[in-house]
């Protein structure tokens, strides 16, 4: 009989004063069907280079060792999971007994992690506490267990920060799993050396109790408490040990009077502050159903905080038109800005929401190439040293970014933020280039949040699916931002030549030209006008119409009735992933090709240069429409995950916008 594979999931932080050890100790296991999958949080030191010692399996994942836990277990191919802290180190017995007691019948392991006495004296007093607790399922969580338990309890909450080892086991309870104990032990070497700072993480953790106890209601009264029954029950050692005893319960005072401060003032803080003011900074009123597509995602998900009355702030070129259209108020973007610096003091945290902000202007924008990186830094600037505010940088674009002089810009931007998240590998790597100590999370577009009950469809498209699909409806939506202007009248021939070319293959067929953005210096529909009179002009066919949209609804609407995408816009490519809509993208700008990356469909994508001809593009649109159902269902399982991800950032965003608000 083969083995079981256990999988052990090793969240990271800057661990590599004690990552070596403790991977040596599960590589030392008696029991060796194992594999190791470490999670780093953009580590500054030798983390990620000692765990490729020991294996492949390393990624990177934030923003907290909850979310990074989850995402390996995601990762991992085992019957079981094993969490472990970078500081541990196993008894070489530890996943052979976890595994023989699985097999007994229980869901799940406690393994004790006993701290390791000769750091510290500190440490010697928490082991004379922490191992009372052996054996003691009020007061110990497992870390073990089936993997297939694991997901159906949802894994840990992100929401929680401090007790969510608690919270896990407190769930495994109330779904009925058994849980077991063990007599091999881990050592944990990361005990505390010093009084003050380990007292003051007490008094975070008090402030962070909060979000457990909401969710821990009941068993909250007996996890947190001071006189514990478990101490009564080891009477004999206490009395047995007076002086560290009294030691003991020295230590256990200052824990919990630390603790409850920081309770009481988060308790404080939160009945103080039941709103919550947000400032959300974006191209909005720009008359570009991409933008207003994100500014509604965000004011969706920001609305979404319970518990509190939520107070948001929009800047806008159209003022009246964004307030009427999303009921939130506003101000204008560039005729209010003493607007602007007033409302930096009166919000609690400042979002700039999506977009590409981080970047240097094409030529074809008729902008400054750092104007808006020269407005962001003085906002930030202004923030951060003067309002003294929080920033959050929430699902950009970073790039491109071509000079030094951008990069020190972008350096300075990202280093003065206080969280960023971007949503592709590109804009990481460009944000790296600029400045490679900072914290950058990947996750999906904002827009991927939302699904096709929100626009109110319940099905892929309005045909039936099936393997080859006739060309009937093509929809085509292009703009003039290109990094390299003088290749613009190429392509628009070029863009001719396919559209003539899919005509001929496909009699009567019906081209849609959609334009996302209108009556701005970036006019997609007079494009489309210009592209529509060179096609009706060669005599081919007149079926070529402009459905100018009013919104992402309408947008939706006419983008379901047609068979293929043709999009330069980003947004246009995403909501047709929402939709499950083969589509091939126009890639003008990195941050295109960036999504295209980002859902692993690299190949539905082809560059605007020199080299853009129509025969590559009708290419790619035969292989689509020959692949038509297998393409439907992989856009399908695509969005899925993505929007999966999408909201569990968000969740996590709302949590970290509370805990800046309350602070």
């Amino acid at each position: 009989m083969s083995e079981e594979l256990v999988s052990v999931i090793i969240p990271t932080k800057n661990s590599a004063k004690t990552l070596g050890a403790c991977l040596e100790s599960i590589k030392n296991q008696t029991y060796q069907n194992i594999e190791i999958i470490v999670v780093d949080n953009n580590s500054t030191d030798d983390t990620k280079e000692i765990a490729l010692r020991y294996t492949k399996k390393v990624f990177n994942k934030g923003p907290e060792r909850s979310a990074q836990v989850n995402f390996g277990v995601k990762q991992s191919v085992g019957e079981h999971v094993y969490k472990v802290d970078s500081d541990f180190i196993l008894d070489k017995l530890v996943i052979a007994q976890c595994v023989k007691k699985i097999n007994e019948g229980f869901d799940a392991v406690v393994v004790h992690n006993t701290p390791d006495e000769t750091v510290s004296w500190i440490a010697k007093i928490r082991k004379f506490e922490v191992d009372m607790y052996k054996f003691d399922m009020d007061h110990s969580s497992a870390r073990f267990v089936k993997k297939d338990v694991y997901e159906k309890i949802s894994g840990f909450n992100e929401k929680i920060t401090a007790g969510e080892d608690y919270d896990f086991q407190n769930k495994l309870n109330r779904a009925g799993y058994r849980t077991g104990f063990i007599n091999a032990e881990a050592l944990h070497l990361g005990e505390p050396t010093k009084l003050w700072p380990h007292l003051k993480k007490y008094y975070w953790y008090g402030k962070d109790f909060i979000n457990f106890r909401s969710e821990n209601k009941q068993e909250a009264s007996t996890q947190l408490k001071l006189i514990r029954s478990v101490y009564v029950k080891n009477w004999k050692k206490i009395v047995s040990r007076p002086l560290l005893s009294v030691k003991f319960i020295t230590y256990l005072s200052g824990k919990y009077l630390f603790g409850a401060m920081g309770y009481l003032a988060g308790l404080f803080r939160r009945n103080k502050l039941r709103r919550i003011r947000l400032l959300l900074l974006g191209t909005h009123g720009q008359n570009n159903v991409g933008d207003e597509l994100l500014l509604e995602t965000f004011l969706y998900q920001f609305r979404q905080i319970n518990d509190f009355q939520v107070d948001i702030i929009v800047n806008s070129y159209t003022p009246q038109t964004t307030c009427e259209k999303f009921n939130v108020k506003t101000f204008h973007t560039t005729k209010a800005k003493h607007k602007l610096l007033f409302y930096i003091f009166w919000c609690d945290v400042i979002v700039f929401a999506g977009g590409s902000i981080v970047k240097e202007m094409y030529s074809s924008y008729g902008r400054k190439t750092y104007s808006v990186m020269n407005m962001l830094i003085f906002l930030i600037l202004f923030s951060k040293k003067i309002a003294r505010k929080k920033v959050v940088l929430s699902n950009i674009g970073i790039g491109p970014i071509f000079t030094k002089k951008g990069l020190k810009k972008a350096n300075m931007i990202l280093s003065n933020s206080d969280y960023i998240s971007v949503r592709d590998d590109l804009s990481k790597i460009c944000g790296l280039n600029a400045n490679n100590s900072v914290a950058i999370n990947i996750v999906p577009d904002a827009v991927l949040s939302l699904d096709r009950k929100y626009f109110g469809l319940s099905s892929l498209g309005t045909k039936k699916p099936t393997q080859h699909r006739k060309v009937t409806r093509l929809a085509i939506n292009l703009c003039r931002n290109i990094s390299k202007p003088e290749v613009w009248s190429n392509f628009l021939d070029e863009i001719i030549k396919f559209l003539i070319l899919v005509n001929r293959q496909n009699p009567g067929i019906q081209i849609i030209g959609i334009p996302m953005q209108t009556n701005y210096t970036t006019d997609d529909q007079k494009v489309l006008e210009e592209l529509k009179n060179k096609f009706v002009s060669s005599k081919i066919s007149n079926n070529f119409k402009i459905e100018k949209t009013k919104g992402a609804k309408e947008l939706v609407d006419l983008l379901g009735t047609c068979d293929l995408v043709i999009t330069e816009r980003l947004h246009c490519a995403i909501l047709s992933t929402i939709l499950a809509i083969p589509f091939i993208s126009l890639e003008y700008d990195i941050k295109v090709k960036g999504y295209l990356q980002s859902i692993n469909m690299i190949d539905c994508g082809i560059a605007i240069d020199e080299k853009f001809n129509s025969s590559a593009l009708y290419q790619k649109t035969v292989f689509l429409m020959n692949n038509y159902h297998a393409h439907q269902k992989c856009l399908e399982k695509l969005f899925q995950q993505k929007n999966y991800e999408s909201n569990r950032y968000f969740e996590f965003i709302r949590n970290l916008i509370i805990q800046y608000s309350i602070k």
